[in-house]
């Protein structure tokens, strides 16, 4: 009987299912055990779910708490993480140990995908020893006086010089990991070639304290039983082999204990796994949802079956289970399995170089931790091996299951030596190492009124960074359960560490910066978090260094957060008694108009206004009457992002006479809120501030998003009088302004220029005044204004101390909370976003504004279209912007410099092998004009059996010429011309264009010359031409060099 023992888990079966991005949710690891009873007489290998981020874990954010759903009957339940940080890996382990939410915790430090690696994750971070050790020890840590054991998963390395696989193995044991799995490739090759087993023999030698599993090529059970005694590893992973074939854990483990191997199943009971496939997913997902996650699945399991390309189209379009069902019934049941369905499945590709952070490789002891790594979306560890749902940028991204937020996941039943009721979320969050990043969590919803806490909570949650007092109830703790004694390694198959390594503490030790101290190169075991072993003078430094730090990053965790608001400081903490947010419907989530929203997974997006309404206390202050202008228009348009890693701000100003493109709206009514039966047609030479007047929030949010791309994710309005309180509340902003102000319609602003105090009537003026003869730009003028105004602003609210005064905080969230009407906007998410903005430099939160060329016959600002495009790819891009001074964080494998597409001479055409479609993942984009081309196209390919990574919209800003719209192209890089030829062939009219920047992407871009018509793939092994009609050689977005921008960090008065 082959049996695996990690810690405390004894498995009848050693193997382990390896977690895949948008595969093995609980539908599929349901599926799976269920067959491997039927089919083998027991449940007894391990099913890993698929990987969730530690930061969005411990942010709880709604779709990786819907991805940490387990089985009512699933033990033990085993969740993969994500990290790059010791201290955020502690706090997410703790939280996983004092909420019970696995029975067993795995580290990744395999996944390959540029995304990852790039910010020095996956399976680029064994390369740092002493961060990677630190890591494991954290989590280990978190998990002592449980039965939970960690693991990790890795590669063999970078690429062939630089092999990590033997170091991270001894480190991970040391540090007291519980076994440690190889995926028998180096990240440089991704999928493609062979997995070269005699690294996992390696291994096997140099760690014998702890159990060594084998991952990389294993397809059926004749290539696990080769694996285990060719290398003598103790288990198996098994990833891409399984995809269309969850039977197959019941043929390995009856393999591996010796039993008869069940006969392959016939298309028949195929459709019977499909139907109870689709019933799991409609079950986690909902009915579309799930169908739509079934499509992928589909393809798989009709590899090699005698399946008509209609009927396979059929299949991928159907939306219910009653159409499924129909549809299966018109299969052939008696059809054996096809002997030609064996074999490699999901992306193989080919080889590449690794994305790294700049410096990378420089030095192997670093143990700071990359400063561009941040959220980096929940996903799974082969993540090449299945594309996730529509409106992802990789395949290992996944979006939110759901638009609707519902419960993180269902009660979990007790298991053995667990608590029977585990209290789910925990009124406390676990108390985390110094060292923090945190992020956010959304709600639609307006928080219940017993969010409130108090002024001396609010301030130590924003400022302070000590762990909070022990509350006068705390949570249950989970219950200490001896551990069974690790086998002590030996001199000789584990280094000795640099220092003595002392017995690891229940809580972790504050973490510090290194300080002096020598490292060699040759050590292999990294330091403990927190042990500085520094002398007293340099821990005096160090304490000192650290005050500084705490106080410049409050500073600017609270200037980012306030950024979010011209018209007000949004943040907060409190809703108070006296008022509370107006939540009003505004977004549009789910719109076509989004562009690559995949790419923009993680990011946060605020479209701020400020309205110039003369009714009700605005008029009162002197704004106007509704006779001088009835209803109320934006009169301050900002729309604000913050990437997913969270390592900058940008607010992008729009003039309020914008020229745009007004949609059909339903019209609105500012004075009462809502909005009425009436509906204003579409319309064109609309002014910006008028669309809001005529279409409210809504129609705004249309505007904004189909001229930008960004996915706006939150709504946020104040009027006049909100904004004017708010200034008073924190006791007036200073400003210096390079001369007086004086305005055509508002009179005398300033009457002098130098620094001066602002009061909330002077301030509103001041940021309204749009007719000032001196600067001669009108709006820009004012914009300006408004971006040096808001920077004043945050400087103002701190240098009088608004967070400390408890009379001026309450007083200011109060006018903020009275004064504001919002979507997706709740006070702790606020809150939770600052703090994970904390290692955020002031200068890297930038104001700009979009470009535009002059007025048209009726006044309104003509917008530079293509490049307000172009400005809003590099921001979905995280590209350089102007007027950015953040830290230059550019990978090494990708050019610095942004620079214009370009066109060179193409190679010359080359001969190419056609591939299986099941092997080539394809990003689908529609550049033709026609609303819906990109689904249709995709829907065609993924029939035929080809992996759709992502659906939407193409800007021509990503680097492919405009004329190139009119024709269907497909864009590949150099090494996957097998693929790229391979997609062109199903697509008649397609021609290829080489571009280096997809890596290892394939994207077809639908022109208007499609003709709707998809037809099978040559065969595999056809000979086929590659010949890319032109070369695409752009590096990163073009920008305008006439973007005006304003940066936060500069306090010249100009």
């Amino acid at each position: 009987m082959s049996s695996l023992r990690i810690g405390s888990l004894e498995l009848h079966s050693p193997v382990v299912l390896a977690p895949m991005a948008g595969v093995t949710n609980v539908a599929f690891r349901t599926l799976c055990r269920e067959l491997e009873l039927e089919r083998a007489g027991s449940t007894s290998g391990l099913y890993v779910c698929e990987m969730v981020t530690a930061r969005a874990l411990v942010e709880r954010q709604p779709a990786t708490m819907h991805m940490t759903t387990f089985g009512p009957t699933e033990t033990p339940r085993s969740l993969q993480l994500y990290t790059v940080d010791p201290d955020t890996t502690y706090a997410a382990a703790k939280m996983i140990v004092d909420e019970n939410m696995a029975d067993h915790i795995d580290m990744n430090f395999g996944c390959p995908v540029p995304k990852v690696t790039r910010k020095g994750g996956g399976s680029a971070l064994p390369y740092k020893r002493r961060l990677f050790g630190q890591i494991v020890a954290a989590a280990v840590r978190a998990t002592e006086g449980t039965d939970i054991p960690v693991t990790v998963k890795m590669r063999v390395g970078i690429d062939p010089e630089h092999h990590t696989h033997l170091d991270a193995g001894r480190i991970a044991a040391a540090e007291g990991a519980a076994a440690v799995a190889l995926h028998a490739r180096t990240a440089s090759q991704r999928y493609s070639g062979t997995a070269d087993w005699n690294e996992i023999t390696r291994l096997k030698e140099h760690v014998t304290d702890v159990p060594i599993l084998g991952n990389g090529d294993i397809f059926d059970a004749s290539d696990a039983a080769r694996m285990m005694n060719e290398t003598g590893c103790d288990g198996v992973v098994v990833g891409r082999g399984c995809l269309g074939r969850p039977w197959l854990f019941a043929e390995l483990s009856a393999a591996l204990n010796g039993q008869q191997i069940a006969t392959p199943p016939t298309l028949g009971e195929v459709t019977k796994i499909i139907a109870r496939h689709a019933q799991l997913l409609a079950a986690h997902h909902g009915e579309m949802k799930g169908l739509r996650e079934l499509r992928k699945h589909v393809s798989w399991y009709m590899r090699g079956f005698p399946v008509g390309s209609d009927l396979r189209v059929s299949m991928a379009l159907v939306s219910t289970l009653s159409e499924l069902d129909d549809l299966l019934g018109q299969l052939d049941h008696d059809v054996p399995f096809p002997k030609d369905a064996e074999g490699p499945r999901g992306r193989q590709g080919s080889p590449g170089q690794v994305a790294l952070p700049e410096g990378w490789l420089d030095d192997p002891e670093d143990d700071l931790v990359p400063s561009t790594t941040g959220q980096v979306a929940s996903v799974g560890d082969d993540h090449d091996s299945g594309p996730p749902p529509p409106e992802s940028r990789a395949p290992w991204e996944r979006p939110l299951a759901d638009k609707r937020f519902r419960n993180a996941r269902p009660d979990q039943p007790a298991t053995p030596q667990r608590p029977a009721t585990p209290q789910r979320p925990t009124p406390q969050p676990p108390s985390p190492p110094e060292r923090r990043s945190s992020g956010r969590t959304g709600r639609r919803d307006s928080p219940p009124t017993d969010d409130s806490v108090s002024v001396a909570e609010l301030v130590r949650r924003v400022g302070d960074k000590k762990p909070p007092p022990a509350p006068a109830t705390p949570p249950k703790p989970a219950p200490n359960k001896s551990v069974p004694p690790k086998t002590q390694s030996s001199a000789a198959s584990s280094p000795p560490p640099a220092r003595p390594i002392p017995a690891r503490p229940t809580v972790p030790p504050a973490a510090a910066d290194w300080i002096t101290e020598e490292h060699p190169v040759t050590s292999a075991v990294p330091r403990v978090v927190g042990d500085t072993g520094a002398t007293r003078l340099a821990q005096s430094k160090i304490r000192r260094r650290h005050r500084a730090k705490v106080i410049g990053r409050s500073a600017v965790a609270f200037l980012a957060v306030m950024s979010l608001a011209l018209t007000g400081v949004v943040w907060g903490y409190l809703r108070s008694v006296e008022g509370g947010f107006d939540q009003i419907a505004a977004l549009d989530t789910e719109s076509d108009d989004i562009i690559d929203a995949g790419g923009q997974l993680g990011d946060e997006t605020y479209l701020i206004i400020g309205t110039d309404t003369r009714a009700g206390a605005s008029g009162e202050i002197g704004a106007g009457t509704v006779e001088d202008a009835e209803g109320a228009r934006a009169d301050t348009v900002m729309l604000v992002n913050i990437p997913a890693d969270r390592s900058r701000v940008v607010a992008v100003s729009f003039p309020r006479d914008l020229d745009v493109e007004r949609p059909i709206c339903q019209g609105w009514d500012n004075d009462a809120g809502k909005y009425t039966s009436e509906t204003f047609p579409a319309a064109s030479g609309d002014k910006l501030n008028a669309t809001y007047a005529l279409g409210g929030p809504k129609c705004l949010v249309k505007v904004i998003q189909k001229m930008s791309g960004l996915k706006i994710g939150h709504f946020v309005g104040m009027d006049f009088a909100g904004f004017e309180r708010m200034v008073d509340t924190v006791g007036g902003v200073n400003v210096c302004s390079p001369g007086p102000i004086e305005d055509g319609i508002l009179g005398t602003v300033l009457a002098s220029g130098g620094t001066q105090m602002l009061d909330g009537r002077t301030a509103l003026n001041y940021v309204r005044a749009r007719h000032v003869e001196a600067e001669g730009n009108g709006d820009y003028g004012r914009i300006t204004r408004q971006q040096k105004f808001l920077s004043a602003l945050l400087r103002s609210a701190l240098s009088n101390q608004v967070l400390l005064n408890p009379s001026k905080l309450n007083g200011f969230i109060n006018a903020f909370t009275s004064d504001t009407f919002v979507e997706n906007i709740d006070t702790k998410s606020l809150v939770t976003l600052g703090r994970s903005l904390q290692n955020v430099d002031a200068g890297a939160v930038t104001f700009l504004t979009v470009p535009t060329d002059g007025t048209n016959d009726w006044g309104n600002e003509i917008p530079r279209t293509d490049e307000i495009k172009s400005l809003f790819q590099a921001i979905i891009d995280d590209d350089p912007l102007p007027g950015e001074e953040r830290e230059d964080t550019t990978p090494s494998s990708t050019s610095s410099t942004t620079t214009a597409p370009t066109s060179s001479t193409p190679p010359a055409a080359t001969s190419v092998e056609a591939m299986s479609a099941y092997n080539i993942s394809v990003d689908v984009s529609n550049a033709s004009g026609i609303a819906g081309q990109a689904a249709t196209i995709a829907d065609s390919l993924a029939a035929y059996g080809f992996q759709i990574s992502t659906v939407g919209n193409f800007s021509a800003a990503t680097g492919l010429a405009n004329a190139q719209a009119s024709t269907t192209v497909v864009r590949y890089a150099a090494g996957y011309e097998a693929e790229a030829v391979t997609v062109a062939s199903s697509i008649p009219g397609a021609v290829l264009v080489l571009a280096p920047s997809m890596g290892d992407m394939i994207e077809v871009v639908v022109g208007s010359n499609f003709a709707g018509t998809v037809v099978a793939p040559a065969d595999p092994g056809t000979i086929l031409a590659a010949n890319p009609t032109s070369v695409d050689t752009s590096t990163s977005t073009a920008l305008p060099a006439d973007i005006a921008s304003v940066n936060a960090g500069d306090t010249t008065c100009d």
